[in-house]
């Protein structure tokens, strides 16, 4: 699994961040990344700028996911009127 940072978008989940290559992050529970994501001074900046955003374990890189994780999200298309 990976350590990202998420946002919910309300239509689907938009991974911002994905710190799973990092030896330091690699081998952290899913407590302890959301733990270090929400408490840790050098992801103040992140959390500031983007509102409501938290640390999780996921199978899925940065991008956006369907909220069932099913894949990715793709926008509606526009109907012609």
């Amino acid at each position: 699994m990976r350590q990202v940072v998420v946002v919910d978008k309300g239509d689907y989940w938009h991974i911002i961040a994905d710190y799973s290559s990092s030896q330091r992050h690699s081998p952290l529970s899913a407590l302890e990344w959301q733990n270090e994501y929400a408490t840790h001074p050098s992801y103040a900046a992140m959390r500031s700028s983007q509102p409501g955003s938290t640390g999780i374990l996921s199978k899925f890189g940065v991008g956006r996911w369907k909220k069932d994780w099913s894949g990715p999200w793709v926008p509606p298309t526009p109907t012609a009127t």
